[in-house]
């Protein structure tokens, strides 16, 4: 299983460089997001006990203000959500349900600043 976590941010990589870059012109967050989110992904991994390991999904993207409603736009978060299902599947990920992408803002970042921060979505238990 270490072998394709492994693989998570190059599979992120590619997929950042196919999908995003044509969305965001100009801006050359792409390294940054694709370092922040692997790391989130990979931090906030649930091992479970008889089935693949569990994904986070719900992320929250901290950006500038500046460049907050180029992220907010519709495509680009379905871009990431798709991004993100499609790499952590091919690392052998599972998922539950879409992941949920929000978008915030932090006044002290500069246009070229992203933190990621992944958690997951707790279901009731029945």
């Amino acid at each position: 299983m270490m072998l394709k976590l492994e693989q998570l941010e190059a599979n992120l990589q590619k997929l950042v460089e196919i999908n995003l870059a044509g969305i965001l012109p100009g801006i050359k967050l792409e390294d940054r997001v694709i370092q922040n989110l692997a790391a989130a992904i990979r931090e906030n991994i649930v091992q479970q006990k008889n089935d693949s390991p569990l994904a986070p999904n719900i992320f929250t993207l901290i950006v500038s203000t500046e460049t907050s409603p180029m992220w907010r736009e519709q495509r680009t978060t379905d871009t990431l959500k798709n991004i993100i299902t499609t790499a952590g599947r091919e690392a052998g990920l599972k998922f539950v349900g879409q992941p949920i992408i929000t978008i915030t803002t932090d006044d002290s970042y500069s246009a070229d600043e992203v933190h990621v921060v992944a958690s997951h979505k707790l279901e009731p238990v029945a």
